[in-house]
């Protein structure tokens, strides 16, 4: 998932493979890990989250997934 995260967040990010540091109300932010170092970036949701629920919903949006195959 983070792979497509990355790959669908409309932004040039530099290379490097995803890890999460963390999720908030407004997005993630992400550690990509790559070979002149690592870049810590956040990828921000389309509206702040209210609940756990619409974390889910914008991740599985961001990531191109369909909500009913989660």
């Amino acid at each position: 998932m983070l792979w497509a995260l990355v790959s669908r967040c409309g932004v040039q990010l530099p290379p490097g493979r995803p890890r999460p540091l963390g999720v908030d109300r407004h997005g993630l932010r992400l550690r990509l890990e790559g070979p002149d170092g690592d870049h810590d970036v956040r990828i921000p949701f389309r509206r702040p989250a209210c609940t756990p629920h619409d974390v889910a919903h914008e991740v599985q949006e961001m990531a191109g997934l369909d909500r009913h195959q989660c």
